[in-house]
Parts: structure tokens; C-alpha cells; sequence
């Protein structure tokens, strides 16, 4: 169906032509009243005519509209005018009218005149279509095609073959062929004459165009007799540099493959779709034993099994083959000649054609005899490693016990000793032995709790406890130290922390020492806080965040990754002036991981440091959010905030 879109502000002559147009075959008619209105059904319909009134009334009069629409659109127009002055005529021109129609106007000059507009629409778009399908055919082809007169000048010559020969059909019209480009055989100097290359079939040339490029073509000229213009000559140039560079890419990959194919250390087999060997590299000639001829054409089974045995035992390769799992290494046992046995890497990959079908596999072979000797050794050596690193840390358990038992005495009596009546001088040299002693069974301690977490002798319990209750009495250890010290020393706890949790009090009670210990060992002046949260970045699981802040020596940014290390403090003064053994935090970390948490630390050296940890928990039989926090004070003037159920 032909559209045409009738633009007319007087709705009885719009009517009228309506129904003169809708008498005519295969013809839709759409109106509009205004030149927006028609502008927007362009836009929506593309119709292939436009009747306009000339004279449209509204914002935009016809001219106006004509304009909006061609600029956008290449639609055939009628003007449709009562009259029309000299300048209305002049405004009218601009949009290239495809003809007037003076109002009144009789049936037979509407018809006429639609159909002469919509013929000419019809062959200008299939010139077009036409046009367009020659040119993409001759750009698609890559041919430079050039017509010459007999005498050899230029007629006409497409984009291919101006870039060839470097100039403009405009600077080559009237010019000889010769004047612009020379043909020579490869390799040659003399150029040959063109006379010598008329209708002798396709052949290779060298061309020299006028800017002194040189480059392959494949050329052909052909004479061809016109009843108009008597005698032409087309030629045809295809310019081969591409396919040169293509052909050595091809060349080159080929070589390369074919190399690494005979200098490859593993063994490489290629086998049709039925597994027979058809092409074996050096490498597999050496592994199994065989030469190139004996393993061509047999089946690739027969390396599972000695030579005189070739009954398919392929496990492997079937469950590889099931489960598709190709191009990754799989490991079994392989025959050479011999009937010898050795362990394997292998990996099979198929060989598809474009459909994806299945024309060959290739197998790749490498002998793991020596890797797996290795991998003995060092199992063997792992494990007197882990033995001997055992009996280590169980000698020196036993001695912690063996070492605490005499302590404890030592201790025990020097406090009993302490309570009688002493002179100054002998008091004084007991309260060091008591202190002494004391440093020495925590040492003790701490090198028992490390040997038993390296053993993995310490157990976990699950019990329910009052994390608040345990935190207060935690603190109630620690604060005598801040205080010693005049630092400011506190502990948050938000309200939504469960008083009761499930869990291990006694390790969290140790981790909670430790880094708390450690805050405060560290820090001069200023102060330290403990803050226990809920974790607000966790969705899926409940955990709790702990954070112990203060506002000491801090730690360089170079120490950070070993801080948590065995036996690691930052430097040797460290270890003089604060003492320790540099366990404290690997202790704390392993019971964490042990909790299933984890724990990380920011810090700014001379400013302080944040060890934070989270642990995931459940909540107690008596478990329930605490609505409002309840301020307390620990003896010694230690504020904790609690909020109890």
C-alpha cells in the first residue's frame, strides 16, 4: 500500500480529496490540520507523498512545514495553492516541490499528478537500491576497476582503483593508463608495456603508482567493443598485499607449530576420531620407547598396556571422555615398550571443525617419575618436620608443668613468709623474689598456652555466660595497671550486645587480657577504651565487634604484616624497655581463629593503635537486647557502660 499524507486546514476540502484519493488502487490517505500535526505523522508513518497546503494556517503555514520535513526526510511534495505570488513561489522552491496543483482543482489533474509523483518516487528508489548495490558490490570485491579508451586514456575508475594508482578520477580523466602507473614482473626493473598484456588472463605484476609505490596486484585486461563508443578496455587490479601478509602469517604459524611440535620435552600425540595415532613428536619417541613408524596408525590404547597386550584398558581416558573434562592435567600410569610402568600428567583436547564436530584429539604426555619422587621426599620431610616441631612443643609443655610445680612453691611460700614479722631489708628482698616469680610462671603460662594451641591440644568450650559480667571482671584485673599509670581507661558496651551469649569465656577472657594488657603496656599517657558492639556489616551472620583503642607508641607501617608473628615485638629496645616474649598477640590471634573470628589492627606510629576482632555468636536462653545502657563504675573509678536485661 502507497501512503500519502493530505496536510489541509479546511476540512471540506480535505474531505473532498480524500475521497477522490480513496478511489484510487492501493492508496491510503492520512490528513492533518496543522503543520505540527503533520510534522509528528511523518515522523511516525514515512509516508511515500505529501499534498501541502500552501497556505496552512496555525503556527507554521505550508512553506514552513515543507521545510521541518525535508531536512529530515527525502519525501516527494505537492503544493496545493488558490494563488501564490512571486515571493511565496520563490520561499516555495527552497524545499524542491515535486510539482503545483492551483485550487480549484478537477479529479483527473489530483489522479494525474499523485501518480506521475509516486512513479517517479518508485524508480528514483530503485535507481537508488540499484546504485547502492553496484557500488557495495564493486568495495565488497576489493577490485580496482579502470575503463579506457582504446588509445588507453581513462574513462572512468572506482575508490579501489584511485587508491591504487594514488589519484582522483578528476586528475586522471584524458591521462594514458602509463601516465599514471607502471606494471613490471616481480622482481624485475623494466616496466612492461601494457600492449603486451591485453586479453592474456590473469597474471601477477608488480604496480608503481605515481606516488612510487610498490606493491603485488593480480591483473587483468580485457577489450571489449561498445556500439556506442566502438572499442574500450576494462581492467581489473586486485591488490595482493593483504593476501601476501596473510599467506607468510600462515607460513609463519605453520613453522612455528611444527617446531615447537618436534623441539617439545613432553610428549605430544595427534589421533584421529577413532583414536589412532596419526603424527607423534620426538618426545614421545623417547618416552615410550617406540619409533614414529610403529606407533602411525595403531591404536593410542596400546600405550596403557605393554606392546604385546593391546586389550583397551582406558579408564581414565573414558571418564576424561564422560565428563568432558579436556584441556586439564589428569594423572594415571602409562607402558613404555618395555612393559615398564611410569606415572603420568596427561591432557586430552579435541579437535573441532566449525560446527564443533569432532575430527582428532590430541594428547599431551609428561612423565612425572622424578616430580613424584620429589613430592615423597618432601612428604617424608614434612612429616619429620611436623614430628620433630610436635615433640618440640610437647617438651616444652611438660617442662612449663615440671618448671610451674617448684614455682608455685616458691611463691606459696614467700608469701607466707611475707606475712611474718620481717626487717625492712628482708621484706623488700622478698617482694622482689614474689615479684620475680610471678613474671616468671606467666612467662610459663604463656609458652604452655603457645605450645598447646601449636600442638592443637586446647579445646574450646560451649557454654553460656554473661559476656558483660565477664568483661567487668576482666577489667577489674587490668585496671590497677591504667591506673598505675594515670590513664584514662574504659569499656562501651552497645546496647544491642546480648548480656547472655554462647560461647568460651575462659579463651575470650584471654584474648580480651592480652590485647587489653598490651593497650595499656603500650601507652605512656592518654588512654585506652575497649568498645564491643554488633557487627553492622555482617547480614547473614550474628557477630560481635570488639575494639581495643589507645593512644600509644603505635606501630610503623612496615612492622603491621608480622605483627601478629611468633616471638615478634617491633625492634629490640621494645623488648628491653616493655619485656614480654612477643607471643601475646599470636595467642590472641590463634584463639580467635580457633573461634571462628578474625582479627585485624590500624595504626599510626606516636599516635596509637586499634586492634579489632569479630567473633560470631549465639544467643543464651536469657538472651534479649538491653533497652537502655546503664552507666556503672568498676572499683578504682573505671567507667563501664553495661545494659543489663
Amino acid at each position: 500500500m502507497r501512503k500519502i499524507l493530505l496536510v489541509e486546514d479546511e476540512k471540506i476540502v480535505a474531505y473532498d480529496i480524500k475521497m477522490i484519493l480513496s478511489t484510487m488502487n492501493r492508496i491510503v490517505t492520512r490528513v492533518a490540520s496543522s503543520g505540527k500535526e503533520a510534522i509528528d505523522m511523518v515522523a511516525a508513518e514515512r509516508p511515500d507523498l505529501i499534498l501541502m497546503d500552501i497556505s496552512l494556517s496555525g503556527e507554521y503555514d505550508g512553506i514552513q512545514t515543507a521545510e521541518f520535513i525535508t531536512r529530515d526526510h527525502d519525501i516527494p511534495l505537492i503544493y496545493l495553492t488558490a494563488f501564490a505570488d512571486e515571493k511565496t513561489l520563490e520561499r516555495a522552491k527552497r524545499t524542491e516541490p515535486m510539482g503545483y496543483l492551483l485550487k480549484p482543482f478537477n479529479e483527473t489533474e489530483l489522479k494525474t499528478n499523485v501518480e506521475i509523483a509516486l512513479y517517479k518516487r518508485e524508480i528514483a528508489e530503485r535507481y537508488r537500491e540499484k546504485e547502492l548495490w553496484l557500488s557495495s558490490t564493486l568495495a565488497l570485491a576489493g577490485l580496482g576497476i579502470i575503463k579506457t579508451t582504446a588509445d588507453d586514456r581513462v574513462v572512468f575508475m572506482n575508490d579501489v582503483a584511485e587508491t591504487m594508482c594514488g589519484a582522483p578520477l578528476e586528475e586522471c580523466r584524458e591521462k594514458t593508463l602509463s601516465d599514471l602507473c607502471s606494471f613490471k614482473d616481480e622482481g624485475a626493473d623494466a616496466s612492461r608495456p601494457l600492449a603486451e598484456l591485453y586479453d592474456q588472463g590473469q597474471r601477477v605484476l608488480e604496480l608503481v603508482n605515481a606516488g612510487g609505490a610498490v606493491f603485488p596486484v593480480m591483473f587483468a585486461a580485457h577489450t571489449v567493443e561498445e556500439i556506442d563508443t566502438g572499442r574500450t578496455r576494462i581492467y581489473l587490479l586486485e591488490d595482493l598485499t593483504k593476501k601476501r601478509e596473510a599467506e607468510q602469517a600462515i607460513w609463519s604459524t605453520r613453522n612455528l607449530l611444527e617446531q615447537t611440535f618436534h623441539i617439545l620435552h613432553d610428549a605430544l600425540v595427534i589421533m584421529d576420531d577413532q583414536f589412532r595415532m596419526i603424527d607423534v613428536n620426538p618426545a614421545a619417541e623417547k618416552l615410550f620407547g617406540y619409533t614414529r613408524q610403529a606407533l602411525l596408525g595403531s591404536p593410542v590404547f596400546m600405550l596403557w598396556k605393554p606392546h604385546k597386550d593391546t586389550t583397551t584398558n582406558a579408564t581414565e581416558i573414558e571418564r576424561v571422555l564422560e565428563t568432558r573434562a579436556f584441556m586439564r592435567r589428569h594423572e594415571m600410569e602409562m607402558s613404555k615398550q618395555n612393559g615398564e610402568r611410569f606415572p603420568v600428567e596427561f591432557t586430552l583436547a579435541p579437535l573441532s571443525k566449525k560446527d564443533d564436530s569432532i575430527y582428532g584429539w590430541v594428547l599431551f604426555v609428561a612423565d612425572s617419575s622424578e616430580r613424584k619422587m620429589y613430592e615423597r621426599k618432601l612428604e617424608m620431610a614434612k612429616e619429620q618436620a611436623e614430628a620433630a616441631n610436635r615433640a618440640k612443643s610437647e617438651f616444652i609443655a611438660n617442662m612449663s608443668h615440671e618448671l610451674r610445680t617448684p614455682l608455685n612453691s616458691i611463691i606459696g611460700m614467700t608469701d607466707l613468709t611475707l606475712e611474718t614479722e620481717l626487717t625492712p631489708d628482708q621484706r623488700e628482698s622478698l617482694e622482689i623474689v614474689r615479684h620475680s616469680s610471678h613474671s616468671f610462671l606467666q612467662l610459663l603460662n604463656t609458652i604452655l598456652d603457645f605450645s598447646k594451641i601449636e600442638t592443637g591440644k586446647i579445646e574450646l568450650e560451649e557454654i553460656e555466660f554473661d559476656l558483660p559480667g565477664l568483661v567487668r571482671d576482666t577489667m577489674k584485673v587490668l585496671k590497677v595497671q591504667a591506673m598505675k599509670k594515670n590513664l584514662s581507661f574504659s569499656t562501651d558496651i552497645a546496647s544491642d550486645v546480648p548480656r547472655w551469649v554462647i560461647g568460651d569465656p575462659l579463651r575470650l577472657n584471654q584474648v580480651l587480657i592480652n590485647l587489653v594488657g598490651n593497650a595499656i603496656k603500650f601507652t605512656e599517657s592518654g588512654f585506652t577504651r575497649l568498645t564491643i558492639t554488633t557487627d553492622p556489616e555482617e547480614e547473614n551472620e550474628s557477630r560481635l565487634l570488639f575494639r581495643v583503642e589507645d593512644s600509644g607508641i603505635g606501630i610503623p607501617p612496615e612492622k603491621l604484616s608480622r605483627i601478629f608473628d611468633s616471638f615478634k615485638q617491633l625492634d629490640g629496645s621494645t623488648t628491653r624497655k616493655y619485656g614480654g616474649t612477643g607471643l601475646g598477640l599470636t595467642i590472641a590471634k590463634r584463639l580467635i581463629e580457633l573461634m571462628n573470628g578474625e582479627i585485624w589492627v590500624s595504626s599510626v606510629p606516636e599516635k596509637g593503635s586499634v586492634f579489632s576482632f569479630a567473633l560470631p555468636y549465639r544467643k543464651g536462653k536469657g538472651a534479649g537486647s538491653r533497652k537502655k545502657p546503664e552507666k556503672r563504675k568498676l572499683p578504682g573509678g573505671v567507667a563501664l557502660s553495661l545494659s543489663l536485661i
